[in-house]
């Protein structure tokens, strides 16, 4: 947990850090409390904090212009607004704030907050606190993407790097007790609250020169994962790569692993334009495109594909002008899976990529 107290007055900084510190010692093993006293702008900015609590007649700057820029970075903190002028609680009202609290009443107003902050942090900010080599661990559950067992071991992907230990998925549900963690085939569990976060909300910004196909795409990306979780099916939606419009659609299949073409498909096929159509499907397996996604791809003349794993990818690709069969592309994958390369699977599906972006000039990208 890391927390902000953006003050140009020492003193009081000092004094409100004992306060921060008394009450989130008692939620949280790991924390760290910051004062910023100067450098404002740059120093709130510069790192990423769960909590800012800010002042708005600040020296340098007006602690409200802060506030706007920190609701709408990738950190999104929790902002409290401290200050001994009252006559701009409603100004700061544009920033969404948490709290305001006058310094005035401090102590009165703080413990007010801290009991709604309290309720606030369990059932948004919850722990999950698990033995890694001998050592208690805790991560945010916010910051788990997904999680991946085999046999006794489990795999925890966080925002700040993997942790494999020995445990099932069984006991890692049981203990995590959260309806937000779903479980994805037999041996995969994501977190559908990263799925609709503003981190994986930004991966589909940029993809098109379109806003509106963007978001489209992202719209149509997360109702797949929502609909499909649990299951090794696959959806696929096609759009208007200039309006965003979907022109065709297969949400039924019951196929393991691929897609059928319904009529939905093959009538937007055959009616619009080459190099019109956005093709955008699921991965269950969370592997990138394979050769018979680049196939369909340069065979139905899409302009572009978009392909969402259940553990949060995002891949972008599009067929190059040289042909190949899924076939040849299969063998490759298993020559990078065998002999002296002995890849995973998805290591060797990059490799297979890499190799074929040289040989046939295919385009494929993650979004990050």
């Amino acid at each position: 947990m890391n927390i902000a107290i953006v003050d140009d007055d020492v003193d009081f900084s000092s004094e409100l850090q004992q306060y921060v510190k008394k009450f989130i010692e008692r939620l949280y093993t790991r924390y760290e409390i910051d004062i910023i006293n100067n450098n404002f702008f740059n120093n709130t900015l510069d790192k990423t904090y769960d909590i800012v609590f800010l002042d708005i007649d600040l020296k340098e700057i007006n602690g409200i212009n802060i506030g706007k820029k920190l609701l709408v970075s990738e950190a999104n903190p929790i902002i409290i607004f401290v200050s001994s002028r009252d006559d701009l609680v409603f100004s700061s009202l544009s920033v969404r704030p948490f709290y305001f609290v006058r310094k005035s009443y401090l102590k009165q107003d703080l413990e007010e907050m801290f009991i709604l902050l309290k309720t606030y942090l369990k059932e948004t900010m919850q722990l999950f606190t698990f033995d890694f080599h001998g050592r208690k661990t805790n991560l945010f559950l916010k910051d788990i993407y997904f999680i991946e067992s085999s046999g006794h071991d489990v795999t925890l992907y966080t925002k700040n790097g993997k942790y494999c230990y020995r445990s099932t998925m069984k006991n890692i549900l049981d203990n995590l007790g959260t309806e937000t963690i779903v479980q994805f085939q037999k041996s995969f569990s994501v977190n559908l609250d990263y799925i609709s976060s503003k981190e994986y909300h930004n991966k589909f910004k940029g993809i098109t020169n379109n806003r509106i196909v963007d978001e489209q795409i992202y719209t149509q990306s997360k109702a797949m994962l929502t609909h499909r979780n649990g299951t090794d099916k696959e959806d696929m939606c096609l759009i208007d790569s200039s309006t965003g419009k979907i022109v065709g659609r297969q949400s039924s299949s019951q196929s393991d692993f691929g897609i059928e073409y319904n009529d939905s498909l093959i009538n937007a096929i055959a009616q619009n334009p080459p190099n019109t159509l956005i093709s955008i499907h699921n991965h269950p397996t969370n592997n990138p495109p394979t050769g018979s996604d680049f196939v369909s791809n340069g065979r139905n003349k899409y302009k572009l594909g978009i392909v969402v794993t259940h553990d949060g990818k995002v891949f972008i690709y599009k067929a190059g002008k040289q042909p190949f069969t899924a076939t040849s592309f299969g063998k490759t994958v298993d020559k990078y899976r065998g002999g002296e390369y002995n890849l995973s699977e998805y290591d060797a599906i990059i490799k297979t990529l890499e190799e074929y972006r040289q040989c046939y000039g295919i385009e494929w990208s993650e979004r990050l």
